[in-house]
């Protein structure tokens, strides 16, 4: 194929200019056909070894390797089978370097790994577009990552092509890039350009710290750009935003309100400029601090509230009708406040920078009282005011049943019923709630999600009802309450949702003397002013009075608007819930995108792979609190553990659906049954989160095709099978888990690495298709999945990292900024480069030049406080040699946990229980405690501590350590028994004995 036509034409190209060329394709067994073309076994390091040691004894070694085996520039299709392309790709790549490692002839060589539009960088929309990326070549560039790492001694170059067919081409430029002398390890090649690689941090919204999002500036600039093909972007210059303060505000045209243009969905909800609206005659502007958000804004928003109710309403089409804040404005004819003053209003579109409310509407804040607190005040206390006392006149001794009573209504009419001397009966939908009302003192609590409230009532009144109901119940419930009420009782009506879908109510108890009162505080502030205006001062004399005080309330902050509408919705909150506005969000429209809260379809199905364990099942937890009521989790074993069923049914009490599947995501048949029991069964699929992976920990040197099919298979079989099974479905999100190991090329994970970039680049083929993806890199994630259940894998990564992991909490958010930001992909994680590099043998490459250039700390000049080089300077090689052993010994203990008196010095550390995963977190800190640089390799020999000690020895005087050794060791006897030993520990590893192997959720 494309490789053989390219590989023919590099040849040539360097044979017309005097090169020597070695050519060697593959095939069943090795043959040698002339002097320059072999036929190997690709599969097979001894094939390499032996062509390695024919052109050694020519003395013809090569200065350069050029790999091309399964390289091709023909597009994934139906037909792509991605694991044989890995068999051709990287196990052949691993075959390669494990002879190279065996003959130790790495040392001059340049490997060249060639890619053909693999798309593991971001690059240009216009380059994306004109040319198909490829997917199934991108995990070689993984795996030459963790190369990159693990034989910091090979010069491995990767480079990826991006042109047509052409073979000529394409060796053409090749061929210039083999002969350029500079010190760029990762190149991307078009007819035209050459793009290298860089890593950069960025930060994508404000993501909660220490949360960073690295992504390249120009990915997040090109999302930037597909937001404004979309309308949603001024240019740059357009709706800047000022956030110094009231002076600062003041100054502005414009001001910042929360909308929604549809309502019916929460994740419609966004932060807009609009004009500012001026103070008119008997009006007052005010900045609000804190916001009340209550029921009628929810109803709003998911589209309940029909035309008839929001234009009689005092807040129109708006969000949010009650506020606190500073007056920065006043009208003419309006005398009573001064620009400054501490207020609560009533006011339409509360949700805003800045509001205009009428003075009749407004009040001084008690000095004694937050924002917050204030903002508790209007609504709650107006309603209970006007329904108890002036609708229903309640009197001392007369009985009151309050639905919802631990609502923001509900518990200002408590204050008030106590302040009358009336018996109360309450109501509330949990056992949370109903305990706080009776810790607030309320004798009589029943449970309003149940029918049983009324009997109970009855049987507790001795069959004599109540004077009073405070409903906010509807159907059957409101039915049952007119039940309880005694003669001349009052029905005062809270809800809405009765009276728009005209729902009928039997008058037969209305036989009896009831009163039947409709109460809508938002339609009283506009038909009848002077009953608000009097009913807002006696409420406020009542607080002057300390019979009220502020309710207890829920903070939300501005840019969490959006997560409060849904916590109500739950109807999970104990008096009110607030939106303080510590500062402004930032708009979506028509400046730059806001944070506008991310939410799921409750009429919608969501799967998540993977999703029955670890961080696919936390992810279903995320789902359900962004709205989402049902959903399908996925599993290759089913549902098999106590913790997993008690979590999903934690799910369900929540409302939602959920489906347990058992599927291979890697089995596209099985996958497809999937499938069809969603369109046959549920709502229509709008969302998939793909987690699902194996680990199986392993360096390359000691890989196998087992080891690479186990953990590539579900990763990229996986995703490959839910691209092909969905690209004809109107998805809102396609999210794919790959690590930010991608970024790093982590030693001893080539194979999840290799898996993982897989998913980074077939990101970008459904984006270039139209098609939604994002790809997210997590860090090591410390309280659920895989790292949580494996002390030493966490432990190893957090050490690498420079940091304790991210919480799912954090991730979460982070999610829901990339998603909101419409990120390609993105790494999220917690680290401190200083130590990365410090951990990274790869660490000073180009590639991370810009995050070398920001550290605070020149990494190469740091010394620990007593270095190997000191060590050796300052004592005799033999006494030195002793501090370095106990100091090792020390690091070797605390790894495997171990006393230090049960650490051999003279055992392979194999014995002692050591595995490669652990031998890296060695690495790690043996070089740090010393101030030396060992490679990988060197420790992932598992050598005894003797020898160990030896090679830190040599490091900093060459054959010191030899030296000293072999005196210490004169007689012949004790000479052998050593080797023997040392023979004996290279068959046990080369069997892999002490292979780590850890499997990772399915």
């Amino acid at each position: 194929g494309d490789s053989r036509r390219v590989a023919a034409a590099l040849e040539q190209d360097f044979r017309s200019r005097g090169q020597t060329v070695v050519r060697v394709e593959n095939g069943p067994r090795f043959r040698r056909l002339s002097k320059d073309r072999f036929v190997i076994d690709p599969f097979k390091a001894q094939d390499f070894s032996r062509l390695l040691e024919i052109l050694e004894g020519e003395n013809r070694m090569p200065t350069d390797v050029v790999h091309l085996l399964g390289l091709s520039f023909q597009p994934d299709g139906d037909e792509t089978a991605p694991l044989e392309v890995q068999q051709l790709r990287c196990t052949s790549s691993m075959r390669m370097l494990q002879a190279l490692h065996c003959a130790d002839r790495a040392l001059t060589l340049r490997i060249w790994l060639v890619t053909g539009r693999a798309a593991v960088l971001d690059l240009d929309d216009d380059l994306i577009e004109a040319y198909a990326p490829i997917p199934s070549q991108a995990p070689l560039w993984g795996l030459g990552r963790v190369i990159a790492n693990e034989h910091s001694n090979l010069h491995c170059r990767l480079v990826d092509l991006w042109v047509d067919e052409s073979a000529d081409g394409a060796a053409h430029i090749l061929a210039r890039e083999l002969e350029r002398d500079d010190d760029e390890t990762e190149v991307v090649l078009t007819k035209e350009s050459r793009y290298v690689s860089r890593m950069r941090r960025a930060e994508i919204g404000s993501p909660p710290q220490p949360v960073r999002v690295v992504m390249p500036a120009f990915q997040a600039e090109a999302a930037a750009k597909r937001r404004r093909k979309r309308g949603l972007l001024q240019s740059d210059s357009e709706g800047k935003h000022d956030q110094s303060g009231s002076e600062g505000e003041s100054r502005r045209e414009n001001t910042l309100k929360l909308q929604i243009d549809h309502p019916g969905s929460l994740s419609r909800l966004e932060w807009v400029t609009a004009p500012r609206k001026r103070p008119g005659s008997g009006e007052v502007e005010i900045i609000p601090r804190a916001i009340g958000l209550n029921f009628r804004d929810l109803m709003f928003a998911s589209g309940m509230l029909p035309e008839e109710a929001i234009e009689s309403g005092y807040a129109g089409a708006t969000l949010g009708m009650e506020c606190a804040g500073l007056v920065t404005g006043l009208g003419s004819d309006v005398s009573d406040f001064r620009i400054g003053d501490e207020v609560m209003a009533f006011a339409p579109a509360c949700f805003s920078s800045h509001v205009v409310a009428g003075a009749h509407t407004v009040v001084r804040k008690r000095e004694s009282w937050s924002f917050e607190q204030a903002a508790t005040v209007p609504v709650a206390f107006f309603t209970a005011i006007y329904a108890l006392k002036h609708l229903a006149s309640l009197e001392r001794g007369e009985r009151v049943l309050i639905h919802g009573a631990a609502g923001g209504v509900g518990i200002a009419a408590i204050q008030y019923a106590r302040h009358c001397g009336a018996e109360i009966f309450a109501t509330a939908g949990s056992e949370e709630k109903r305990d706080f009302l009776r810790l607030a003192g309320v004798e009589h609590v029943f449970d309003s999600r149940s029918l049983d409230f009324a009997d109970e009532i009855m049987a507790r009144t001795r069959d004599e009802g109540v004077d009073v109901v405070l409903n906010s119940l509807s159907g059957e419930a409101l039915a049952r309450s007119l039940t309880v009420l005694r003669p001349f009782g009052r029905f005062l009506e809270l809800g809405k949702r009765d009276f728009y879908q005209d729902t009928r109510v039997g008058l037969r108890p209305f036989r009896h003397n009831l009163s039947y009162f409709g109460i809508d505080a938002d339609q009283l502030l506009v038909e009848r002013p002077d009953v608000s205006r009097r009913v807002f001062r006696e409420m406020m004399a009542l607080f002057d009075q300390a019979v009220f005080t502020p309710l207890p309330y829920r903070v939300f902050s501005a840019s969490r608007a959006g997560d409060a509408f849904r916590f109500m919705q739950r109807s999970e909150h104990i008096g009110k819930i607030v939106v303080a506005r510590d500062k402004l969000p930032v708009p979506v429209r028509p400046s730059a995108p806001a944070e506008v809260q991310f939410a799921l379809k409750p009429d919608a199905t969501y799967l998540v792979t993977g999703g029955l364990s670890g961080f696919g099942l936390a992810t279903a937890r995320w789902m359900v609190d962004r709205g989402a009521r049902c959903l399908v989790l996925l599993g290759r074993s089913g549902l098999q553990n106590n913790e997993a069923r008690t979590k999903i049914e934690e799910l369900e009490k929540l409302g939602a659906l959920v489906r347990v599947l058992r599927a291979d995501v890697a089995d596209d048949q099985s996958l497809r049954q999937v499938f069809e029991r969603i369109d046959r069964d549920l709502p229509p699929l709008r969302g998939l989160v793909h987690s699902a992976m194996v680990v199986d920990d392993k360096l390359v040197r000691d890989l196998d095709e087992k080891r690479m099919h186990r953990v590539l298979s579900p990763k990229l079989l996986g995703a490959w099978n839910l691209h092909a099974l969905t690209k004809d479905r109107a998805l809102d999100f396609f999210v794919l888990y790959s690590s930010a190991t991608t970024s790093f090329g982590n030693p001893g994970l080539g194979n999840y690495v290799a898996a993982n970039i897989y998913l980074e680049s077939l990101t970008r083929l459904r984006r270039s298709q139209g098609l939604p993806a994002t790809a997210v890199a997590w860090g090591p994630i410390s309280d659920s999945g895989y790292l949580a259940r494996n002390d030493a894998a966490l432990r190893t990564l957090t050490a690498f990292m420079g940091s304790g992991g991210l919480t799912t909490r954090q991730g979460f958010d982070a999610l829901e900024l990339l998603l909101q930001a419409d990120a390609v992909c993105g790494a999220v994680l917690e680290f401190d480069w200083s130590v990365v590099r410090r951990a990274l043998p790869a660490g000073n490459l180009k590639r991370y030049e810009e995050l070398n250039r920001q550290s605070n700390s020149d990494v190469t000049a740091e010394q620990p406080k007593r270095s190997a080089r000191l060590i050796l300077t300052q004592l005799p090689l033999k006494e030195a040699r002793a501090v370095i052993t106990d100091a090792v010994i020390q690091i070797v203990a605390r790894i495997l946990r171990l006393p230090p008196d049960q650490v051999d010095r003279d055992a392979s550390i194999v014995d002692l229980g050591m595995d490669s995963l652990m031998a890296i977190e060695m690495h790690m800190s043996v070089n740090k405690r010393f101030g030396v640089n060992l490679p990988v390799m060197g420790l992932a020999d598992f050598p005894t501590i003797d020898q160990l000690v030896g090679r830190i020895i040599d490091h900093e005087q060459p054959g010191a350590g030899a030296t000293e050794k072999a005196a210490a060791v004169e007689d012949p006897a004790v000479a052998e028994e050593e080797a023997g030993a040392q023979e004996d520990a290279r068959a046990r590893n080369g069997k892999g004995s002490a292979a780590h192997t850890g499997t990772g959720d399915d």
